[in-house]
């Protein structure tokens, strides 16, 4: 036993003692049938504490059905079947889910040998942990691999066993902090083909969890380099070698990769303040990832030559977002998601026609605002991240302070819009009642014009709007 050893397992002789699931299947299975796997383990070798771990993995020789109706029924969980084949049951219990998979060869060092990566090629007897006995089981010397920072496949046939090891070979190397062993890339590379097997619900879970982790863009690099970014993101890939106008120095896919990769960094240190509220591991966060890995898909098909030499991609936006949605629908994103990003990828050009103006004017400011679709931060991270990956010969070297400075005015903009609808100067009964107006769009539209005048600084009182809306409305009726 290695010094830190005890230390490792009186973190995971507390965790069995406080779930009463495992407690039971420790001293129901008795010795030698009932295994802790990977994960847990895993985590516990690498210094993660065990406390508040709401899953945990368990090998049975053989009964596995019998055990998890015994364990549902003493321990008052719920028995979901997630596999008569492959003998597969979830306990779900009030703050643990336990998986039950029956060993899925002659033994368990062949069941270990099976799995997908040598550190989750780990186990442990449930009924000698729970007595205080250390025993680790590592026929792959994943305890090695783990201490070393390599993530190394579990077996020759791992990645074509199960293709969505591929994605969750780059997941588990962004999250862990692991370097991919060579021999593991070459089996990547030699099943990456097998990915069209795997369903799309498989692949956005894998690809989620990646593009939450702080520095998600190194691996997408490597998932280019290993042909496998074109397996998940077609529309992405095919940006290689697209040629951009002179405001760019990158090709399309290597702007589409060094944009994210800046994203990343403005998280990273929270300047400007208003990008420390999408935080790098939210739900925030990974539209912004996912709109700028499609805002220029639709440039290969919108590239135009100009007179003077250069290159237009006049509509790529709005083709983007419709390539964004397909693949949404292919990759099962969330609806919510799916919306939120297309308009982000949508809008993403807007600003610049701001930047442009001389002088940006509360109208201009608001209809920006609404284009934002409520997602006005994440809008700003889209734009600013694109910027930084774009250092072409006539870009504007002012152009980030520019936006910055943009985004100051908008936010305070959408401020006082936030301050307008909380307390608005008139409402619609009050047209009806004061003008004799009949309930309709010419309601809507005065309404919108008063909160335009009203952001301009034109009207402050609703004296004010009430003259103004008796004005336009005659204006209107003529």
């Amino acid at each position: 036993m290695k010094p830190t050893d005890q230390h490792i397992f009186d973190d995971l002789r507390a965790l069995i003692r406080a779930h009463p699931l495992l407690r039971l299947a420790a001293r129901e299975a008795g010795p030698g049938r009932v295994f802790l796997v990977g994960g847990l383990i895993r985590d516990l070798l690498a210094g993660r504490s065990a406390a508040g771990r709401k899953d945990a993995d368990l090998a049975v020789s053989r009964g596995v059905l019998s055990l998890g109706r015994t364990l549902a029924r003493l321990g008052k969980a719920r028995m979901v079947l997630l596999s008569e084949k492959d003998k597969t049951v979830r306990l779900v219990g009030p703050v643990l889910e336990v998986d039950l998979t029956q060993f899925r060869a002659s033994s368990l060092e062949e069941d270990l040998r099976a799995r997908d990566f040598t550190i989750n090629a780990l186990a442990l007897d449930l009924h000698l942990a729970e007595r205080g006995e250390i025993r680790l089981i590592d026929p792959c010397q994943g305890r090695a691999d783990l201490e070393q920072g390599i993530l190394r496949a579990a077996n020759p046939d791992a990645m074509t066993q199960d293709p969505l090891r591929i994605l969750r070979a780059y997941r588990l190397g962004a999250e862990l902090g692991l370097t991919l062993a060579g021999g593991t890339r070459t089996l990547i590379r030699r099943a990456v083909r097998d990915l069209d097997r795997i369903a799309g619900e498989r692949i956005n879970a894998e690809l989620t969890r990646l593009l939450q982790t702080p520095d998600s863009a190194t691996w997408l690099r490597l998932m280019e380099t290993d042909g496998v970014l074109g397996a998940v993101f077609p529309e992405v890939a095919a940006l290689e070698g697209v040629a951009q106008n002179r405001f760019h120095n990158l090709n399309g896919l290597e702007h589409t990769l060094e944009a994210v990769r800046q994203a990343e960094l403005v998280l990273a240190r929270g300047e400007p303040p208003w990008t420390r509220e999408i935080k790098a591991g939210n739900n925030r966060a990974l539209m912004v990832k996912l709109a700028l890995l499609y805002h220029d898909t639709g440039k290969k098909d919108t590239a135009a030559p100009k007179p003077d030499g250069g290159i237009s991609f006049l509509g790529h936006d709005s083709l983007s977002r419709d390539l964004w949605l397909k693949a949404s629908m292919r990759l099962r994103f969330p609806r919510e998601t799916a919306k939120a990003v297309g308009g982000l990828i949508r809008a993403h050009m807007r600003p610049l026609s701001l930047l442009l103006a001389p002088r940006v004017t509360p109208r201009a400011a608001r209809r920006l605002i609404l284009a934002a679709g409520g997602r006005l931060l994440e809008l700003g991270l889209v734009c600013l991240a694109d910027s930084l990956a774009t250092q072409g010969p006539e870009k504007d070297p002012q152009a980030e302070d520019r936006l910055v400075e943009l985004w100051a005015l908008l936010l305070e903009t959408e401020s006082r819009l936030a301050v307008q609808a909380r307390e608005p100067l008139l409402r619609g009964d009050d047209l009806v009642r004061e003008l004799g107006l009949e309930p309709g769009p010419m309601i809507g539209r005065l309404l919108s014009g008063v909160e335009g005048a009203r952001l301009a600084g034109e009207l402050n009182t609703g004296e004010e709007a009430l003259e103004w809306c008796r004005n336009e409305s005659e204006r209107l009726s003529r």
